[in-house]
Order: C-alpha cells, then sequence, then structure tokens
C-alpha cells in the first residue's frame, strides 16, 4: 500500500517497468470538495496571523497563503498525468467503498485476482486505521463521513465553482460527480473563458482578510501563474473537449 502521489515521475516509471504486471488502484474523490477541505487546512494559520500582525510584510507566510492556488493545479495536473494511461492502473470512488463497501471491495478482490476475504473489510493495515489525511498519521482514523458528504461552498464562491466544476468536467463526469451535460459542459467553457482573467471570489476573500499594506491582488504572483495555469487547461478543453489521460473507473 502506497500513496501514489508520493513518488516521482521516475519513480513510478521504474517500478512499473520492473514489475509490468503490477496494479495500481487509486481511490478517487470529489475534485472540488478534496481541494475545499485542503485550502481550510492550509487557511487554518490565518486568525492567527491577522491577530499577532501588523504589516502584511512582518511575515512572509502572508504571501505563502495564496500558494494555496497550487493545490487546484496540482489537481488537475493529476486528472491529465500520463501515468494514469500506464496499464493496470484504475480508479475506484471513495464514496463506494464507504458506502457501498461489499459491492466495492469484491470488485477491488476479482480485479488483483485475490480471494475476497473477511479481512479485506476492517479498515487497519498494521495496526493503523486507513486514514485519507496526511497530516495525522499517527493518530489516523477510518474514513470521516463528513469528508464525503461536505457541501460546496465552504471555501469557493458560485463563480469558482462553475469555472472548477467545468475545468474539472470530463473527470468529475466519468465518476459521476456532476449532473451538468455535455452540451451545458460546452455552453460554459465559454461562459468562463473571460472569468478566467479575473481573481476567483476565494482569492478575493483570502486578500480582504491581510493588513492594509498588502500588495494589490493584481500584482501577487502566485496568483497571476495560477491563472495563467488554469487558461492552458481551458485550451485543452477547448480543443479536445476532454482530456488525453483520465483515470480509468474500475
Amino acid at each position: 500500500l502506497y500513496n501514489q502521489n508520493n513518488p516521482k515521475y521516475f519513480d513510478r516509471v521504474n517500478f512499473h517497468y520492473h514489475y509490468p504486471e503490477s496494479k495500481s488502484l487509486l481511490i478517487i474523490e470529489h475534485p472540488i470538495k478534496l481541494i475545499e477541505t485542503l485550502i481550510l487546512r492550509d487557511l487554518e494559520i490565518l486568525p492567527q496571523l491577522i491577530t499577532n500582525k501588523d504589516s502584511y510584510f512582518d511575515d512572509e507566510r502572508f504571501y505563502n497563503l495564496f500558494n494555496t492556488t497550487k493545490i487546484i493545479s496540482n489537481a488537475l495536473m493529476n486528472v491529465i498525468n500520463p501515468m494514469n494511461t500506464i496499464t493496470n492502473i484504475k480508479g475506484v470512488k471513495i464514496e463506494d467503498i464507504k458506502n457501498n463497501t461489499t459491492k466495492a471491495v469484491s470488485l477491488i478482490a476479482d480485479w488483483i485476482g485475490i480471494k475476497n476475504d473477511s479481512s479485506l473489510y476492517v479498515n487497519e493495515f498494521l495496526g493503523k486505521k486507513f486514514n485519507q489525511s496526511l497530516f495525522d498519521l499517527e493518530n489516523a482514523s477510518e474514513f470521516e463521513p463528513n469528508e464525503i458528504t461536505a457541501p460546496l461552498g465552504r471555501v469557493f464562491g458560485e463563480k469558482d465553482i462553475k469555472i472548477l466544476e467545468t475545468l474539472f468536467w470530463p473527470f468529475m463526469s466519468l465518476y459521476d460527480y456532476t449532473e451538468l451535460s455535455e452540451a451545458e459542459f460546452l455552453k460554459n467553457l465559454k461562459i468562463i473563458k473571460p472569468w478566467l482573467d479575473e481573481p476567483f471570489q476565494f482569492e478575493i476573500d483570502i486578500h480582504n482578510q491581510l493588513p492594509d499594506d498588502k500588495p494589490e491582488i493584481k500584482d501577487i504572483m502566485p496568483l497571476n501563474e495560477f491563472r495563467n495555469n488554469l487558461k492552458s487547461y481551458w485550451e485543452i478543453l477547448n480543443s479536445n473537449k476532454t482530456y488525453p489521460s483520465i483515470i480509468k473507473p474500475l
């Protein structure tokens, strides 16, 4: 068992080269909900910073807060990662593992080629509970239901969500995370294009909480890089209407 986000590309390619019959199963989550959870964790420090610092330039962590946008960029990169096309890589939704355990585990066991043993239904490995968090492995517990049922909008505004649902649509549609039809997706693709030149609502919300001497939002480099990055994904979708390397469902 290993977290596929950890190894470098060379490590993964090297592994699959030496073990061509190996199989990799990736646990899939609702991308926007997951991004909101990770951003919220990054923003936990904000109240303390605002209380203890009078100037934006007193602490580089004010600047680093805007690097939370890399969470979005990295999530999109995972969707189009060419490593996803390696033979014997499949995805399974965390909701199916949690809510339809018998069916999901049975499919996984059959795909791996092992007996559907009762031990597969115990959320433990080497005495540790399975957990999606990378932040507290010593106190890991099983997946929390609220991570699955969490509502959208804990970080993002309505416009932000429309942009992200459009950019993630091919992936979200494949895994039934969206009710948008292809026609609606293509319509939204045109709608969001000019929005990509503007700050997201969540960027504005973070910016508004910072000390008064903060730079203008248009002058903050990570945010400008983020918007340019999103435009690249928009161009791919506008040309192909999908991404080339989405992980196939089990």
